[in-house]
């Protein structure tokens, strides 16, 4: 599993967690690292050393939005991590995002937080690359 080594020096620290913009997010992805790692997380899964549970799912109908809770935890990684994602399609009409949503990233050995994303739009890049990995198997 790759990890990332961050130099803290020209990072904000707060609380023993780092700010990053999407811009530095951006600049520390690998993708010749990233996609196998993607890849090897699939096999993972499929050969059961993942926990995964159901999706959580709430629907609003009266506004013809949901959201969705995903989360799991590979066998002895040192994380694990909850995404919550929302689609409010009818957003578009009032200049807001239809979707949005984070990412926690938690230690399973503490479940101290260690990391917490917004969702936004995948750069076309990483699309790409997380498709190829998906259809590949």
């Amino acid at each position: 599993r790759a990890r990332l080594a961050l130099s803290r020096s020209h990072l904000k620290v707060s609380h023993n967690m780092i700010t990053l913009d999407r811009s530095q997010i951006e600049g520390l992805i690998d993708l010749h690292v990233a996609g196998p790692a993607i890849e090897a997380a699939y096999i993972a899964t499929s050969r059961g050393e993942v926990t995964l549970p159901p999706v959580g799912h709430i629907t609003f109908p009266e506004v013809l939005a949901d959201c969705h809770i995903k989360f799991g935890h590979q066998t002895s990684d040192p994380s694990f991590v909850i995404k919550v994602a929302t689609g409010f399609p009818q957003n578009d009409q009032i200049d807001m995002p239809t979707g949005n949503g984070l990412s926690l990233v938690m230690s399973a050995r503490t479940g101290a937080v260690e990391a917490c994303t917004p969702l936004s739009p995948l750069p076309p890049r990483l699309i790409d690359h997380r498709h190829r990995a998906e259809t590949r198997h």
